[in-house]
């Protein structure tokens, strides 16, 4: 929903043929298994030089081999002219050399990157266990150049032969169109062979191709989320598949034929599972199109949340050759009344429909055999069920209503936020990663922690400064045989005396600690060895950090000395202080200023341990604060979900996240109080994260929510100076934020959530009363910023999307960044329960906060300048509609006066919430503005000279927006392609003639669908 302006993107068909690239060179073969080449980076592609011919941007043969060694290879090698090689665009060579380099090594897995831009693509693009990736919001178009086509036959992106097999394939934030239909065989859209375990489509949008949008063929899982298709012979194919993980959820588009397909793949029956949640959309009137679903053969498909109006009288569903056990049904299904049947058997040359469907939403359950007439609602004693959803949600894509809600930021109460030394452990880093490994000093850095956690917990209380590595040592690791603890730790030796042996090791990591705390401005939080080290390795370890520059933030005396592990050394609270005292004066003789913290036990309360467990860590806890040293009671708390062993992945995750939500807002505050309560010492958590099967529930959105009541819960207490989230990296996709590749690191959710809330600890942060009442599962967070700015962080546990419109205030200008998702289960990649998510981050600026929509598993921050800002407040539009309604040639206005259009030949189609112009609608007005903002847009033809309203047209290239009197460029559309907002900004205060079209123009209108207007002064 950004209001950003959109820039101008160059044609893609227009380029000085001077143009010379640079190219990086590389190695003949490339390094690592699991890649990702972003084409920008790599290969110098771009918006201006990506459509360019081979032959204009490299200046002989010998440039071109060596920009594209792999692809020019097998080129060669598959017998092909050369000549047609440089005839290619350099954005479809520089895609098919990164797969055709990692295509050879067995195992390997390449994602492709893609920059903001309009590409040519005159050959088949190839993908391979990885897949490819482009920019948020359309940022990335496609576009097939049917003209210069000599790709492999009918499919515009295809697996290459042989490289998927037990692999997966994620296609996301990409926008193909083929501008013109072809001559002879249909010609498919994406076309994924066998591709191995899973393929993911992820808000991706298909245009005008004339045969299968989307096909899969042999797939064992399919998740297709988020997609847009419009115009294309046919919308989503399912051949062969198998297994009952396939998914398709929130379609939108018009004018394909078939919407979904499942059926067989030559002799490859189907055996599946489809479940279809939230379509949205309109048929055409082809003669044998605009079905919604085609099966053929043994299926079981679930369709839940249909909207779809329009076609032909053929039925909306067809089946055929449908094996006993299988089932087609539906739940909450809408379907425009023009006296279609709803569903026909070829079998049996026999139609079904039930009772009343145009009246209102309606369910249905077909099997094979089912005598004709009317359907039951619910098959057999079960009620239609699709994916699973949380009690609350109809479907996805429905938004939390909010009559008779309301959020509303009070008074300031309490004191300033503290200045959080905030950050996250590194235990075994080095062991994964080097302290100049650039990659990680980026990621850490975009992350911008305060303090790293140094050499980690567990291995904390075996590290020595002295030895290679760490400076494990087997007989330290040898005192906790037979503890939970010893396996671990002795692996971890284990790992280390290999690598000395190897050669890998050559000093101790402390060196690499300096080095990556140096390259991001870190500050070290230290931890002491109290179990098997020494007062003076202690003493030269902090000693180092100091010296080369490095600000140590404070020391833990030990880590988790509590633990029957560590028995031998400590035992009781008491001993344990006995052990701490000479570390700490030590640290008061050399380092005055250092903060110190004491290991306390984490409160009864957070581990459910009953009365005596309770009294224990009460004890202890008193013991530590009411010792002569030592500034701070040091705790971790980790959420361990006992029981949530549910058969279905989103229950199970909703067990989870709803114990987790439970630890961290019923359990922690009053743990902290407690613990404040007992005198004068601070409280650092130095540890903290969902734990127990941490790989299941790793890497989530109910992890991601679970971070954010954290942050809630450690803010509300002043004496919460020092915060370190357990894990900075690993291999895995579980505690940690970063997950370790071989080219790059990996970004985890919570690497995502951690940017989000970088604001949130802020010396100087004033917190606000919030009350937040109506809205079930919503919890919210305020404070005023020393610069005056407002700010707004809220979690949505609802499972439902929601917008603001219960805010109650004055909020313009609103900076927004949501993070969530439909699937509790699913994250920034790769967790045991969803193995290819794509949860990312979407930040934007709204006009007014009533704009910004949260989603439904999900947190946000918004901030804004109250009183101020470049937008007026709401009430103070020009004009805004959503057009609801079927209002012929008046368009209702929201703010404002209405607008009708007197001549009614000249009007547009005003239904369902949208406005369909003809190529001579028009809406005249007179009006002064600064900014038209046409929200959900989609233009079916961009030539130049069509007119989107009174002042601005299509002019120059196809699809630049021009405003007519300066001249000036506002925007660079894509026919096909829907934007969430599209905001021509002129810059200053213009009259408008018309609201819509060209006024009285004649045929100069651009044909265009609009969902909502804004007009700000």
């Amino acid at each position: 929903m950004s209001t950003m302006r959109i820039k101008p993107i160059i044609s893609v068909f227009t380029l000085a043929a001077t143009l010379l690239l640079s190219i990086p060179a590389f190695s003949e073969v490339p390094t690592g298994l699991n890649a990702v080449v972003d084409l920008g980076l790599t290969y110098g592609v771009d918006a201006s030089n990506g459509s360019a011919e081979v032959r204009t941007a490299y200046d002989n043969i010998t440039a071109v081999r060596a920009a594209f060694p792999a692809w020019t290879a097998r080129w060669e090698e598959d017998g092909k002219n050369i000549d047609d090689l440089l005839s290619l665009s350099v954005f479809t060579c520089a895609w098919n050399d990164a797969v055709a380099r990692y295509a050879r090594l067995a195992g390997a897995t390449l994602t492709i990157e893609v920059p903001a831009g309009q590409y040519r693509v005159d050959h088949t693009l190839y993908v391979m266990n990885g897949g490819a990736h482009g920019v948020m919001d359309g940022g990335t178009q496609l576009v097939m150049d049917r003209m210069q086509w000599v790709g492999n036959g009918d499919a515009m992106l295809q697996i290459w032969p042989g490289t998927a097999a037990n692999g997966s394939i994620k296609l996301s934030e990409l926008a193909f169109s083929a501008p013109a239909m072809f001559a002879g065989a249909p010609v498919a859209g994406i076309r994924l062979a066998w591709p191995g375990e899973q393929v993911s489509v992820q808000r991706v949008s298909l245009t005008g191709f004339s045969g299968i949008a989307i096909e899969v063929d042999g797939s064992k899982a399919t998740d297709l989320r988020d997609l847009q298709l419009t115009g294309n012979g046919s919308g989503i194919a399912l051949l062969g598949c198998t297994g009952n993980e396939h998914f398709a959820e929130n379609i939108t588009g018009s004018a394909n034929g078939t919407w979904f397909q499942n059926g067989p793949l030559g002799s490859v029956s189907p055996s599946n599972t489809w479940k279809i949640t939230s379509v949205n959309a309109t048929t055409d009137a082809r003669s044998v199109e605009g079905r919604l679903f085609s099966s053929i053969g043994a299926v079981q498909v679930e369709i839940n949340g249909v909207r779809m109006t329009g076609g032909n009288a053929m039925a909306w569903i067809e089946a055929s050759n449908a094996d006993q056990g299988s089932r087609i049904s539906g739940k909450d299904i809408f379907l425009g009344e023009n006296g279609r049947e709803l569903l026909y058997d070829l079998d049996l040359r026999a139609s079904f429909n039930t009772s009343g469907r145009t009246a209102a939403p309606f369910n249905f359950c077909w099997t094979p055999g089912a005598t004709p007439g009317a359907l039951p609602e619910q098959c057999g004693d079960f009620p239609v069920v699709a994916r699973e959803q949380s009690a609350d949600t109809a479907f996805y894509g429905n938004t939390l209503k909010s009559s008779g809600a309301s959020i509303v930021i009070g008074a300031v109460s309490g004191s300033p936020l503290t200045n959080l030394q905030w950050g996250y452990n590194t235990s075994g880093l080095f062991s994964m990663a080097a302290g100049n490994d650039t990659a990680l000093q980026n990621r850490i850095g975009e992350l911008g922690p305060k303090t790293l956690r140094f050499p980690g917990g567990t291995l904390a209380n075996f590290y020595h400064p002295t030895g290679l590595g760490y400076g494990l040592r087997q007989q330290d690791v040898n005192q906790v045989s037979g503890t939970t603890l010893f396996g671990n730790i002795n692996d971890s030796y284990l790992g280390e005396q290999a690598d000395i042996a190897a050669g890998k090791v050559s000093g101790n990591y402390i060196n690499e600690m300096i080095q990556l705390a140096q390259a991001n401005n870190s500050s070290v939080l230290y931890v002491a060895n109290l179990f098997t080290g020494t007062v003076n390795e202690m003493v030269s370890g902090i000693q180092a950090f100091i010296n080369a520059g490095v600000q140590v933030t404070g020391v833990e005396l030990g880590n988790e000395a509590h633990l029957k592990a560590y028995q031998s050394r400590f035992g009781t609270v008491a001993n344990y202080l006995q052990v701490a005292q000479p570390y700490a004066a030590a640290i008061t003789a050399n380092f005055p200023s250092m903060g110190m913290g004491l290991d306390a036990y984490p409160p009864g309360i957070l581990k459910d341990l009953g009365p005596g467990g309770t009294q224990n860590a009460y004890d202890w806890n008193v013991a530590c604060s009411n010792a002569s040293f030592g500034n701070a009671l040091i705790i971790h708390c980790y959420s361990r979900p006992p029981a949530c062993n549910q058969s279905g992945v989103t229950a199970n995750f909703n067990c989870g996240a709803e114990f987790s939500q439970t630890y961290a807002n019923d359990k922690l505050p009053p743990a902290l109080t407690e613990l404040a309560s007992l005198g004068n010492k601070k409280i650092w958590i130095t540890e903290w994260n969902i734990d127990g099967n941490y790989s299941h529930y790793g890497n989530s959105v109910a992890q991601s929510m679970f971070y954010a009541d954290m942050c809630f819960s450690m803010a509300n207490e002043p004496k919460v100076t020092v915060s370190t989230y357990h894990n900075l990296l690993s291999y895995d996709d579980g505690y940690n934020v970063v997950k370790r590749g071989w080219e790059v690191h990996d970004p985890q959710i919570n690497y995502y959530t951690g940017r989000l809330f970088s604001d949130f600890y802020v010396s100087g942060n004033q917190p606000q009363e919030v009350t937040v009442s109506g809205l079930d599962g919503v919890r919210a967070f305020a404070f005023v910023a020393s610069n005056g700015k407002q700010h707004l962080y809220m979690i949505n546990r609802s499972g439902a999307a929601m917008d603001l419109s219960a805010f109650q205030g004055n909020a313009t200008n609103v900076a927004f960044t949501t993070l969530g998702s439909s699937d509790i289960a699913e994250g920034s990649g790769s967790n045991s329960a969803r193995p290819n998510g794509n949860v990312l981050p979407q930040n934007g600026t709204a006009a007014v906060i009533s704009d910004v929509m949260l989603p439904p598993y999900g947190i946000a921050h918004l901030s804004w300048t109250p009183g101020s800002g470049t937008q007026p407040p709401p009430n103070s539009l020009v004009w805004k509609s959503t057009f609801s309604g079927n209002d012929g040639c008046l368009l209702k206005a929201t703010v404002g006066s209405d607008i009708s259009q007197s001549n009614s030949s000249r009007c547009a189609n005003v239904s369902g919430g949208k406005v369909t112009t003809l190529n001579n609608s028009a809406f005249p007005v007179s009006v002064n503005v600064s900014k038209v903002v046409l929200m959900g847009v989609t233009f079916s033809n961009v030539s130049p000279g069509y007119w989107i309203n009174g002042r601005v047209f299509f002019n120059g290239a196809s699809g630049q927006i021009k405003d007519s009197v300066t001249g000036e460029v506002l925007g660079n559309v894509v026919a096909g392609v829907r934007y969430n907002q599209l905001v021509l900004d002129f810059g200053q205060s213009v009259p408008l003639s018309s609201l819509i079209g060209k006024p009285n123009g004649g045929n100069t209108t651009a044909p265009m669908t609009i969902e909502a207007m804004k007009l700000l002064p």
